[in-house]
């Protein structure tokens, strides 16, 4: 990528946000968010990846006062930009030998300096990406075991509105030629999003009990935002 072809890239990202904040804001002149209500959960099983801060903090939160069994990644270790790690911590939790009715793919870096996972991936695609796409593979089986007619078991992955901007550059999706951190954030969310709809389908080709969602959150103010121009 070009330096034109990162700047072009970080004004597209920018104007999204822009767009996302605009929108949040006359929704709320409208009368704003009604938090959905739902029914107690006791008998159900959850994991939250980026659980002990931001939006997965909230989320498993909300998850537990509903009485559900949730697992927040970082208290059963698990590094997702470490594939190692990942298969540790979907062994620990087999070993559990309980079922598992959620798994929610939160956890991600945003706009990070150039720099690579252990395994030696760009640090957005292999841990927002990647990890995950690992991750809920293995998780795959006991997912579907735990799902039932009307009782669906559900991935949700938690996206971005950028990736409407992305570019997948499939001669370069390590972002190795010249690196931009807001190109290759939207271009991992992208492929979260690409990944997501093609379980989806196949989920619904075999008829399983399994439903797979991808969520763009808007913009929220948590630590994600720290490599941000304005936070810097």
């Amino acid at each position: 990528m070009s330096p034109l072809s990162a700047a072009r890239a970080a004004l597209r990202v920018y104007a999204v946000g822009a767009a996302v904040i605009l929108a949040q804001l006359l929704r709320r002149c409208r009368g704003g968010f009604l938090e959905p209500v739902f029914p107690p959960r006791p008998d159900r099983v959850a994991i939250v990846t980026g659980g002990t801060d931001g939006i997965g903090y909230s989320t498993a939160k909300h998850l537990a006062r509903l009485g559900m069994h949730v697992i927040i990644v970082e208290f059963l270790y698990c590094d997702l930009a470490s594939m190692t790690s990942i298969r540790q911590f979907v062994q620990k939790f087999k070993m559990k030998k309980i079922p598992l009715h959620v798994l929610i793919n939160n956890a991600g870096v945003m706009m990070v300096p150039q720099r690579k996972t252990r395994d030696g991936f760009e640090e957005h695609f292999g841990l927002n990406y990647l990890g995950h796409f690992l991750l809920t593979n293995l998780l795959l089986d006991t997912l579907k075991e735990s799902g039932s007619p009307g009782h669906s078991a559900r991935v949700v992955t938690v996206s971005s509105a950028t990736h409407y901007v992305a570019e997948l550059n499939m001669d370069d999706l390590q972002s190795s030629a010249c690196y931009s951190p807001h190109a290759a954030y939207a271009q991992s969310k992208l492929a979260l999003v690409l990944f997501t709809y093609h379980l989806q389908r196949l989920l619904a080709a075999e008829g399983s009990h399994v439903t797979a969602n991808v969520v763009d959150p808007g913009v929220v103010n948590t630590d994600v935002y720290k490599h941000v121009f304005w936070a810097t």
